[in-house]
């Protein structure tokens, strides 16, 4: 008799503490169209299955391949699939996605870090296929980077003054018994050997994961930007924000606040905009309806970013998730981006310049470096010797040993 369990990957997402005695279906939006199912009883396991109402749907391509054809072509059509699962435990909630599901979710009910910080505290840091960025620099710059073979941090260029860690994929520790693991902000991804009936036991397994602060041990760097949590400082930037707004500052933009497929991406609109799609994001767009009399954060939280991919699907997410805006108060630099403020912890690179510091300068002589000016097309360029030109000549002055020059 075969007793191999059954694989799955799932996406998994954890209620916060304060709403996690809420009925399954509150955790929805309240746009879903869904079917409802309840959980076969002899699994013993509380909550509901939710399935999208699925809609067959012509793509926009139609009208130009009938066109072209003269010809009513009923083969095209798109069909998206979306299922939700539910379940409750005396300790916690969670969801489970599948297809489309996240989009599902309401997301103001789930915890906003579990994805990343679960994983971080899962993998084996040196066994690292690819890591999420988002670089807060002159702009932020959201980046994916990818290794060939499984690699620790130092391979992916991180500068861990200026970095956020938004999402990492790798393998799991020893003693871990899941596969494939990935995490980003509130989506923790695993596969995992398992009976339906075991599914208590993995969500109280995956919540003591993300309920501890094994990470540090090798990714301590990533609280260096910190993230603020306290209720009143998050409200005295939101409102720096609103003056912003209601002015309509070019200083706030709107973005996708996730990694996204930009090639299968068709559009974008906004809400009392929604029937107006524009092929790019511009915060002007979302200016023209804005009343900034009534704007709150409230508001933008009500509001939403529409997009729409090649395949006619369409997602949404809340303005106040999408918006990039920095704020400086004194010497401190505040980031609002994917619905999180912010702070660079000066503190950090206060510790890093006094580490610098100690370490004494080198007494050798080096040879200074070339300069010249030369004429070309009659405008006068200023050159500089090359660095492998430089090696070779202090080198050769000195006696010094060199290394790997080619």
């Amino acid at each position: 008799m075969d007793d191999k369990k059954p694989y799955f990957f799932l996406n998994s997402f954890l209620v916060k503490d304060e709403y996690k005695d809420l009925d399954a279906s509150e955790f929805l939006k309240s746009t879903a169209q869904v079917n409802t199912y309840d959980i076969d009883a002899e699994h013993e396991l509380e909550g509901n299955l939710f399935v999208k109402i699925p809609a067959d749907k012509k793509p926009k391509l139609t009208s130009f391949t009938e066109e072209i054809t003269g010809e009513d072509l009923d083969e095209l059509s798109n069909r998206s699939s979306s299922a939700l699962l539910i379940v409750k435990t005396p300790d916690n909630t969670m969801a489970f996605t599948f297809g489309y599901g996240r989009f599902l979710l309401d997301t103001k009910y789930f915890v906003h870090d579990f994805g990343i910080k679960t994983a971080l505290n899962t993998l084996k840091h040196d066994s690292l296929r690819s890591v999420d960025l988002l670089t807060l620099d002159d702009q932020a710059v959201q980046k994916k980077s990818q290794a060939a073979r499984e690699s620790d941090v130092g391979v992916f260029g991180i500068d861990i003054s200026k970095d956020v860690l938004r999402a990492v994929t790798g393998s799991p520790k020893a003693g871990i018994n899941l596969k494939n693991i990935s995490g980003g902000d509130s989506v923790f991804s695993f596969g995992v050997e398992i009976n339906i009936d075991e599914i208590s036991v993995l969500i109280s397994l995956i919540s003591g994961y993300y309920n501890n602060d094994s990470y540090k041990g090798g990714f301590s760097w990533v609280d260096n930007i910190r993230r603020i949590k306290e209720t009143s400082e998050i409200s005295n930037l939101d409102d720096h924000l609103i003056v912003e707004l209601k002015t309509k500052s070019p200083d706030v933009c709107v973005t996708i606040p996730e990694l996204a497929d930009w090639d299968s991406i068709w559009g974008f609109s906004f809400t009392r905009s929604k029937n107006t799609i524009n092929p790019t994001i511009d915060i002007k767009d979302y200016y023209v309806t804005l009343d900034v009399t009534t704007v709150s954060i409230d508001s933008i939280k009500r509001d939403r970013l529409f997009v729409y991919d090649v395949h006619e699907n369409e997602t949404e997410h809340q303005i106040y998730r999408c918006i990039y805006f920095e704020h400086k108060i004194g010497n401190k630099v505040y980031v609002l981006f994917s619905g999180a403020w912010y702070e660079i912890d000066n503190d950090f690179m206060s510790r890093i310049n006094t580490t610098l510091s100690k370490i004494p300068i080198s007494s050798l002589s080096f040879p200074e470096v070339y300069t010249w000016s030369e004429v070309v097309d009659g405008k006068t360029k200023d050159k500089i010797e090359t660095e492998g030109d430089y090696n070779v000549r202090a080198a050769s002055l000195n006696s010094y040993h060199l290394l790997g020059n080619l």
